[in-house]
């Protein structure tokens, strides 16, 4: 890289949006490694970087080459929230020729620490929810994100609904082909399709929403929680 003497970065601020804990990590290491691509010989560069967020705390800390305040404030929002290096997190994504090998990766269990997050992505049968449950009462594990289940759907009454520590996803999102570009379609469709006048794509039906008494859509079922829409609500603005 010798001869490059300016680097732009464009949507510096997309990773940050990702759903993962390591997001402000990886979008910090990434301007500040592309960064460092300009003015390698000792010539005079520049950097641009394009965002949407120039405020971000992140942003100005990568841009400003700030590793100590990134440092200082990363591990205090990851000890607020619990994540690493504060708690361990095991992703279960186990794969193999056959269900029996399979099953036998899942000793590594065992092992797990007191505040350990189990998160299973695999299959419902490889976590034994009973004892899942029994380890999350006795505090054996810190908690548990869930998108597969030994017994699906989950029953209505089940105590794994209500649990604060338990998270349930309802493992229905397929890897599709450019989504995000369809979905900037769809979005941008809809607005013309509004400011037309005209029925919109994809409108939520009124068993979708919080509180129908519809319990067989598939929303019904991700907020089966045994809570009123009232309890939901309040819980929201108590947060």
């Amino acid at each position: 890289f010798r001869n490059v003497g300016l680097v732009g970065i464009i949507n510096a601020d997309v990773s940050l949006n990702i759903p993962d804990y390591r997001s402000s990590e990886r979008t910090y290491q990434l301007i500040t490694q592309v960064a460092g691509r300009a003015g390698r010989t000792g010539g005079r560069s520049r950097v641009l970087i394009q965002t949407y967020e120039p405020e971000s705390d992140i942003i100005r800390e990568a841009a400003s080459g700030d590793y100590e305040s990134f440092y200082e404030s990363e591990l205090l929002h990851r000890n607020i929230m619990n994540y690493p290096p504060y708690s361990d997190i095991i992703a279960v994504g186990f794969i193999s020729e056959t269900a029996e090998e399979a099953m036998g990766y899942a000793e590594a269990f065992r092992k797990m620490k007191k505040d350990a997050f189990l998160i299973n992505i695999a299959r419902g049968g490889i976590v034994d929810t009973n004892a899942l449950l029994e380890a999350l009462r006795s505090g054996e594990i810190g908690g548990a994100g869930l998108d597969v289940l030994e017994e699906e759907p989950l029953p209505q009454d089940h105590p794994l609904w209500t649990m604060p520590q338990v998270y349930i996803t309802p493992h229905t999102t397929p890897q599709v082909p450019d989504r995000a570009k369809r979905s900037i379609e769809i979005i941008r469709e809809n607005k013309r399709r509004f400011e037309a006048g005209e029925p919109m794509l994809n409108v939520l039906k009124e068993s979708d929403r919080f509180g129908s008494s519809d319990q067989k859509s598939g929303f019904a079922k991700l907020t089966n929680s045994g809570l009123s829409k009232e309890q939901i609500e309040n819980a929201a603005r108590a947060a």
